[in-house]
């Protein structure tokens, strides 16, 4: 009797995680498209504001590096959000464009992210040789470093999925098309072997594991810093305007970047754990649950990459100043375009009518002068000419 029961009540379970990952795909393919969206537009306008001449110091430099990045995985989530299933030609791009290249996007941006939180730890720690060490130049070089470098581990991802044909099942539920033609599905190239494993649990350590456990213990420095250095002022004073400008700006920076590597941990962290090898260990092979918590870190990827500029905008003073002029300039370049395309008409209207005003108040002015041959009462050549020939 209570096997019967036990039985029952997972048969229920299972049952509700089935509805609830199918109510969340539904969710996610109606807010996704919108969201996505939105992230583009905001890191192209991120991109812009970085590139104006007042943020030109290093920390903007690399939140230069981490915007593209996440404006390039933006793209490719949004062009995959509208595959076609089974579709020869999409799974292809799945398999060799789409999962390799998000992939070293997303190694690209937390790896940056740990450069970007060392670099503030040297401000913090070494005010005086910072600006010596970290340069506009040396961020560039370590951009340039730090992309390589994912690239190349990024390779064996590549080989990892390899594109199958296979014949549907006549009683598979799709389309009538889809029955009589030739489909297509990712699968694995070395799936179920050791080399599997250890190869998802390597990319996890080097995705999330280990960069994480970096960032935890920088950020927790850097805090520690921020207040010392605030209670240090409080008791001290403040000697120099100037300093305590250049002390502000450094800790706006600082805390932009705490926040931004707080909330990547808390958003990305679970997408460590969603890879199928891993999670097939953590949900025993329970293929809803796996599915949900995977659709799950996806989505919370999705938010991570997509409201960074919020925290660029609300957190960092600076960056917000240089979008606002940005901004204006733009709509100073938009007006005077939209009003130069009016100014010929307008100006062609104007002229017409005050070449007929005046041309009407000198008729009116002036006399009625007659031919000079007709005012002497005999005619004159010229009129005789005219006349002979019709014209008067």
């Amino acid at each position: 009797m209570n096997e019967s029961n036990s039985c029952n009540t997972s048969h229920h379970k299972h049952h509700c995680d089935c509805d609830l990952l199918t109510a969340f795909i539904a969710f996610k393919g109606h807010i996704g498209p919108p969201l996505l969206l939105f992230g583009i537009i905001c890191n192209i306008l991120a991109f812009f504001t970085l590139r104006q001449p007042k943020l030109k110091e290093s920390p903007f430099i690399h939140l230069t590096g981490l915007t593209v990045s996440d404006l390039s995985a933006l793209v490719l989530m949004f062009i995959s959000l509208y595959e076609t299933k089974y579709n020869k030609q999409w799974t292809y791009y799945i398999c060799y464009i789409y999962y390799p290249l998000i992939n070293t996007a997303a190694l690209f941006c937390v790896w940056i992210m740990v450069i970007m939180t060392l670099e503030r730890c040297i401000f913090m720690q070494f005010p005086l040789w910072a600006p010596i060490w970290c340069t506009n130049s040396s961020a560039k070089l370590k951009i340039v470093i730090v992309f390589l470098t994912c690239i190349v581990l990024s390779i064996p991802r590549f080989f990892l999925y390899k594109v199958i044909s296979f014949k549907p099942h006549p009683c598979a539920y799709l389309n009538t098309s889809q029955k009589s033609v030739e489909l297509f599905r990712v699968t694995g190239t070395i799936r179920g072997t050791i080399l599997a494993n250890v190869l998802a649990w390597f990319y996890s350590c080097i995705h999330n594991f280990l960069p994480v456990t970096i960032l935890l213990v920088l950020n927790s420095f850097l805090i520690y810093k921020i207040r010392a250095q605030h209670k240090r002022r409080s008791q001290l004073g403040v000697h120099s305007i100037l300093q305590l400008g250049r002390t502000h700006e450094q800790t706006r920076l600082t805390i932009t970047l705490i926040a931004i590597t707080g909330i990547y941990i808390v958003l990305v962290l679970p997408s460590a754990f969603s890879d199928t090898n891993i999670s097939d260990i953590l949900f025993d092979k329970k293929r809803a649950e796996q599915g949900l918590f995977q659709h799950v870190s996806i989505f919370l990827f999705w938010l991570d990459l997509s409201f960074n500029f919020l925290l660029y905008t609300f957190v960092n003073v600076k960056f917000m100043r240089a979008f606002k002029q940005m901004m204006s300039r733009w709509y100073s370049r938009i007006y005077g375009c939209v009003a130069c395309c009016k100014l010929p008409q307008a100006h062609v209207k104007k002229t017409n009518s005050s070449t007929a005003t005046y041309v009407d108040r000198r008729t009116k002015e002036l006399p009625l002068r007659r031919h000079p041959g007709l005012q002497s009462g005999r005619p004159s050549c010229s009129s005789r000419l005219l006349t002979s020939r019709g014209l008067i």
